[in-house]
């Protein structure tokens, strides 16, 4: 059984059938459309690190991840989040460091009750936060974010 992947730069050449099990997953430099072929077979992920990855959007597949833990999505230049994001309630960290054009966080993160870090840095578009989020979990852990506003 494979445990952990890591992809940089492949484009379609990892077999995947043999990744439904797997517990960790990191890529970099990958497209969307190799991005959405993955998330669908990897059933029990509980780490995704996406780092420079070419994304317009997140898929919304990504909702369907509902072990994951930890979700790092660093440098990647979407302009907001799928609202499916709130269905990862087992969701402990979510890393949105250097996602600069990231000007919204969806509606229900409110939803992710077992949230304890959120990583991501404050740029001149984003509004001050509704207290929402933190009546809801007062131990999230917000590290180097001083504001962010939620989506219409």
């Amino acid at each position: 059984m494979v445990d952990s992947i890591h992809l940089i730069k492949t484009e379609n050449d990892l077999s995947l059938e043999n990744i439904r099990k797997v517990r960790s997953f990191s890529a970099r430099y990958i497209s969307g459309d190799v991005l959405t072929s993955y998330l669908i077979h990897l059933k029990r992920v509980r780490l995704l690190s996406l780092v420079s990855c070419n994304l317009k959007e997140l898929p919304q597949e990504i909702g369907e991840l509902i072990h994951l833990r930890y979700l790092e999505l660093r440098n990647i230049p979407v302009p907001e989040l799928p609202e499916t994001l709130c269905n990862l309630y087992n969701l402990q960290t979510l890393d949105l460091e250097g996602c600069e054009k990231l000007s919204a966080l969806p509606q229900g993160i409110h939803k992710l009750i077992n949230l304890r870090h959120l990583l991501m840095y404050t740029h001149h578009r984003t509004r001050r936060a509704s207290p929402r989020i933190l009546r809801v979990n007062r131990s999230l852990d917000i590290g180097r974010i001083q504001s962010w506003k939620r989506s219409k």
